[in-house]
């Protein structure tokens, strides 16, 4: 069981009506979209925490963090940075992180909660 609601977790399983009754089936990982996002990209920790456009302002905070204390951070592929700043023993840099992803899970809390159809 998964601590988070990313289309990558939580997009494992959809819903269909096949000949009038409901059956789940499983949604291939490359169709768990992103919900907010235009680039078709799957909604994976890696692109949440390092290329999703919905949190670029947040990420600034610890992208600038992480330039000062990572050798040739901005040089480094995405992966590589994804494993760079979660490898940290920077508590600084460990509590920007934290700060992030918190700040990620609150929009989407919020977000889940507007979309909420009340009959």
């Amino acid at each position: 069981m998964s601590a988070h609601s990313l289309e990558i977790e939580k997009g494992r399983w959809h819903r269909v009506l096949i000949n009038g009754r409901w059956q789940s089936q499983k949604t291939p990982i490359d169709e768990r979209y992103c919900i907010f996002c235009s680039e078709n990209a799957v909604e994976s920790e890696i692109h949440v925490l390092m290329s999703c456009k919905r949190y670029d302002t947040l990420r600034q905070t610890v992208f600038s963090l992480a330039r000062t204390l990572i050798d040739n951070f901005d040089a480094l592929e995405k992966e590589s940075k994804f494993v760079q700043l979660l490898e940290t023993d920077n508590i600084k840099l460990l509590q920007s992180i934290a700060k992030f992803v918190y700040s990620i899970f609150q929009i989407r809390v919020t977000h889940e909660n507007d979309n909420v159809i009340v009959k």
